[in-house]
């Protein structure tokens, strides 16, 4: 996480936080601990790649739902083609969701 938070801020602030091109030398970000019995799947995706892993990883579990799809992100905005995939899962009756708070008055 440490990595990808590097070459976010090197893309868009333009200033490398990490000495000679070695994350572990980066005085800004210190060694991680390990806490919890859970393992966390980073996911590398933004502008600056040639893959939109995210998109894929979407479209991958939007179209494999057998019973629900719900999208909590407040970075979630579908192209045509996650929109489709949607709408099929939808057509298909899988329970499509986008929880977020309440609206505002």
């Amino acid at each position: 996480m440490q990595r990808v938070f590097a070459e976010d801020w090197d893309f868009a602030a333009g200033e490398s936080l990490i000495n000679d091109g070695d994350p572990q030398q980066c005085p800004y970000l210190p060694t991680p601990d390990v806490y919890g019995p859970y393992p966390a799947q980073i996911i590398d995706s933004g502008p600056d790649r040639d893959l939109k892993s995210i998109r894929e990883i979407y479209h991958a579990a939007i179209l494999k739902a057998r019973r629900r799809v719900w999208i909590a992100s407040p970075y979630f905005v579908p192209d045509a083609g996650l929109r489709d995939a949607l709408r099929l899962a939808g057509y298909q009756g899988i329970d499509v969701r986008f929880p977020g708070p309440a609206p505002t008055r």
